[in-house]
This record gives C-alpha cells, sequence and structure tokens, in this order.
C-alpha cells in the first residue's frame, strides 16, 4: 500500500512526446522514462530511493537493460542517480509539480529529510531554486525552496559539508573597491559555506533556530503571501 503523505497522480506533461530529443528515442527508452515518472514510489518532488533491482522487478527487464536504460537517460539530462544510495532525481520534477500548500509542502520535506546522505541531495537544491524562483513561479513554489534552503542548511549540512570545508573564492581579477552602498557583505576567501548560505536566506528564516517548526514557517509564509496579494 502506497504511502499516505504520496499523492498517488503526478503531472505529466503532454508535450512528452512532442520534445524534440524524446521523439528520436527509441520506444523502450519512452517507456521507462514514463516509469520513472509514473512509477509507485515516486514522490511529488521527484527525488526518491528507487534500487535498480526494484526497476527490473516492476518492469520485468533484466538488469542489464534497466543499467543501459539509465545511461541513456542521465546522458539526456532527464535524470540523476546516486548508484551508493539507489537516490534518483527527477531532473524537471519541479517544473512541473511544486508544493501548493503548507501540507504539501510539509510532507515533501519530511521525506527529503529522511533522504540517504547523497550529493543527488545538493543537485535536488539547484533544480529547486531553478523552477521554483523561475518567472511565472507561484508564491507557494518560493515559500518551498527558501523552507527546503532552511532544512537542508540544518539537516545536511555536515554530512555534505564536513567540518572545515571552505569556499574557495579567489579571484585573478583585481577585487572591486568597497561602498559604502554595498547591500551585503564582502566575501572573502575562506568563507564557510555554511555562513554563505545563512547570508542568502530570507530574514524570517535566518532567524528561526528550530527545524520542527517548518509548518509553522510554512503557514507563516503562505498567509503573509495571500495578505499581501490581498492587499495590493
Amino acid at each position: 500500500m502506497g504511502r499516505l503523505d504520496v499523492p498517488k497522480y503526478f503531472r505529466v506533461s503532454g508535450r512528452f512526446w512532442f520534445d524534440e530529443r524524446a521523439a528520436k528515442w527509441p520506444d523502450d527508452l519512452k517507456l521507462f522514462a514514463l516509469y520513472i515518472l509514473t512509477n509507485q514510489h515516486r514522490t511529488m518532488e521527484g527525488i526518491f530511493v528507487l534500487p535498480i533491482p526494484y526497476m527490473a522487478a516492476d518492469l520485468r527487464w533484466p538488469t542489464k537493460k534497466i543499467d543501459h536504460m539509465m545511461a541513456a537517460l542521465r546522458d539526456e539530462e532527464f535524470i540523476s542517480y546516486d548508484l551508493d544510495t539507489s537516490t534518483i532525481l527527477i531532473r524537471n520534477a519541479l517544473k512541473y509539480q511544486s508544493p501548493e500548500n503548507p501540507n504539501q509542502s510539509e510532507a515533501c520535506l519530511r521525506r527529503i529529510k529522511e533522504l540517504p546522505k547523497s550529493s543527488i541531495v545538493t543537485e535536488f537544491q539547484a533544480m529547486a531554486r531553478k523552477h521554483c524562483y523561475r518567472k511565472g513561479a507561484s508564491a507557494s513554489a518560493q515559500a518551498f525552496a527558501q523552507l527546503l534552503d532552511k532544512l537542508l542548511l540544518e539537516h545536511f549540512h555536515e554530512q555534505l559539508y564536513p567540518a572545515g570545508s571552505t569556499l574557495n573564492l579567489e579571484s585573478s581579477s583585481s577585487p572591486e573597491p568597497k561602498t559604502k552602498s554595498s547591500s551585503s557583505p564582502p566575501l572573502s576567501s575562506g568563507v564557510s559555506l555554511r555562513e554563505m548560505r545563512e547570508e542568502r536566506l530570507a530574514p524570517h528564516l535566518r532567524a528561526t533556530e528550530d527545524v520542527s517548526s517548518v509548518r509553522q514557517l510554512s503557514e507563516e509564509y503562505f498567509g503573509k503571501t495571500l495578505q499581501e496579494a490581498a492587499d495590493g
């Protein structure tokens, strides 16, 4: 039986059949791509654990064929996959379906928190920023992206960026002169990733220390956004 917090249905664009790249795929690859988009293990956010033996069992294909199909979809930048943790990422999942309310946002963040530690998680974060902040993205999508940054900073930081990790910002070009009008402090070589990420977070998220307050944050953000829309 499927998990109660995972939707039974997902949006699959009808443009899949007319996509310039997908139109050139062999039938087996098209079928495999649709399996990735619709299989019972999938989540709304598009990042989840899917071992290769599960795929082989679901499709009744030999694992060698699954390996070949996975490699093809990775080459097409349709998916990313971490073999060590069996974590898969549908790279454009959030482009077509993102959390639409606080309950969905909370459920997505809870599932993400339970994922194995993997570089795929940081790739997912990059995709979330790309799709949730794109032109025309809803306030709900933007709220989810901000809450995701908060969660990953608190929960995954030490595993993905071990103590002592720094960001090398050295450049061969001459530094720009400091001006009083600068809205953010200059970054120097050796700034930690944690400090950089905290600086980029919205103020109302930086001021919150407890990850367990994700639901409260989400409700406050959505409520504020809706109120601003009403006032406008």
